[in-house]
């Protein structure tokens, strides 16, 4: 009886449905056994009419749903009814144990609750095809564990879920209880005061957005990786920049219309002042319809010509903001990149911006390669026998191929020239071509129209964004300056920066 009591005093102080459940249960048991006749006539007149219409039966099944905070490792027999908000694509993983796959999602409830669920092997096989990001669904026979790796987790619960393949989750009806996302947004202004690598929410205008490009990630065994850089900027004044990776960056949002973002936990980072990164669980909304959007939107067509003006950049600058003579000052020369042994530190590559003429590029030889046409691949084939080009990473063959460029050109400025390297992107805008075109005007012998692209090409100024690293080339130690982006000159925006840079001498 005491342990009636202790529910019902929990029933009372917490008002929750799943504790006054128990309390239920626990009534009905001790009835049982204390005059089963009595509850057998109680159970069967509760489903015959009443004189005031027909009795509609109570419906229990989410009688034992509880909160999403209240789950524990000590949690046994609970159900919980959540909306899927994020929902992650099937990855390999391979340890000593073994290898197999998995996929992840986030989970939110009607009280704002999170909490991540992943599935492995059997599990992911049985419940990836089956899950749909943004509708609802009650999970149970989850097994409850403690976070143990905060990098691969951003939401504020300490616990996550592991599903098996006899776990239940069963589709239910939308629930307008249930927010679509939850939000904890962080001002940029703010950003500079925020731990590195913690990860926050974030809700701003794209300003910009670059093309997307493409490197090869030698911690990840020469994968290769896209990415895509945007700058953001909120009512603050404050600018951020921001870099989709994967198949975010090839996403096609229309970013030319300045569209109002919000981001769910994207990285912090502290490389050049502060910036942002997404990861596998960051979760992107484009306009959504919230209130905050609503508010941003408001502000920003309230500014002169509808564009909110820049007071400060936190990316960058190692100390914060970022004024236009500090970049100014901060940009490298050519011959930087010798006198100050940039790239041969440690294992880190340098990142540098310079402002370099073409002088040469480099077509003696072809300067693209026969790239896999499959989707998200573009490793080099080899054609057969047969006519057909075969992949080896995707173990596949097919009847043409795609031209993607890999050339190298010397830009110059007043200090001296560089050897440089450009992938197909900034190769593409460098020449205006693209490489299909070059290659169909040397297979049918347009000498003059080939020679023509590149002389057109030569002693036309950029911006370009370098990655400078010490390599093994041949055998032989070389660094290696890899164009990451390739931007024109905005002359307006120059010679603000000169005037103020030359102000600083007054």
């Amino acid at each position: 009886m005491k342990r009636i009591w202790d529910s019902f005093v929990l029933c009372t102080a917490s008002g929750c449905d799943w504790a006054w459940f128990e309390f239920k249960s626990l009534l009905l048991a001790r009835e049982a056994v204390l005059n089963p006749d009595c509850l057998r006539r109680s159970l069967v007149l509760h489903d015959l009419p009443s004189r005031g219409g027909p009795v509609v039966k109570e419906d229990l099944s989410n009688a034992n749903i509880i909160p999403i905070s209240a789950i524990n490792p000590y949690s046994n027999k609970w159900t919980i009814k959540a909306r899927i908000t994020a929902k992650g694509e099937i990855r390999r993983w391979s340890n000593a144990r073994g290898e197999g796959t998995l996929f992840s999602i986030d989970l939110l409830d009607s009280q704002g609750g999170e909490i991540r669920g992943t599935f492995f092997k059997d599990a992911c096989e049985k419940f990836f095809p089956q899950l749909e990001e943004g509708k609802v669904y009650t999970f149970s026979g989850a097994v409850v564990k403690a976070v143990q790796n905060r990098q691969y987790s951003n939401l504020k619960n300490n616990y996550e879920l592991t599903f098996n393949a006899n776990s239940e989750i069963r589709a239910v009806a939308n629930d307008a209880g249930i927010k679509a996302q939850h939000y904890s947004f962080v001002k940029i202004d703010s950003i500079n005061m925020t731990e590195p690598n913690s990860t926050i929410d974030v809700i701003a205008v794209v300003k910009h957005a670059t093309d997307v490009s493409e490197i090869i990630s030698q911690k990840m065994g020469g994968r290769q990786l896209f990415k895509r850089d945007l700058t953001l900027i909120d009512e603050t004044g404050c600018e951020i920049k921001l870099t989709l990776w994967g198949d975010r960056a090839q996403a096609q949002y229309d970013w030319a219309s300045k569209p109002i973002v919000a981001f769910k936990g994207v990285k912090v980072g502290d490389y050049g002042g502060r910036s942002l990164s997404t990861s596998q669980s960051s979760g992107i909304a484009v306009n959504p319809m919230i209130d905050e959007a609503h508010a941003l939107n408001q502000f920003r067509a309230a500014c002169p010509n509808g564009e909110i003006p820049v007071g400060a950049s936190l990316s960058n600058n190692p100390g914060g903001s970022t004024s236009a003579g500090d970049l100014m000052e901060r940009r490298k020369t050519t011959s930087s990149i010798k006198d100050e042994n940039l790239g041969m530190h440690d294992d880190k590559p340098d990142y540098i911006t310079i402002k370099a003429t073409t002088t040469y590029i480099k077509h003696d030889n072809d300067c693209w390669y026969p790239a896999c046409p499959g989707e998200k691949c573009s490793k080099k084939v080899t054609q057969t026998t047969d006519g057909t080009w075969r992949c080896e990473k995707c173990d596949k063959f097919y009847p043409s191929c795609h031209y993607r460029y890999i050339m190298s050109a010397v830009v110059a400025d007043h200090t001296g020239g560089t050897w440089i390297s450009l992938f197909n992107e900034t190769a593409e805008k460098l020449l205006g071509v693209p490489a299909e075109k070059l290659h169909e005007f040397r297979q049918n012998g347009q000498e003059t129209d080939y020679e023509k692209v590149f002389q057109d090409a030569l002693f036309k100024t950029f911006l370009l964004r370098l990655r400078v690293k010490q390599e093994m080339v041949n055998d032989e130690s070389r660094v290696k300056a890899s164009v990451m982006k390739l931007d024109d000159i905005d002359f307006v925006g120059e010679s603000r920066m000169l005037l103020e840079a030359i102000g600083r001498y007054d």
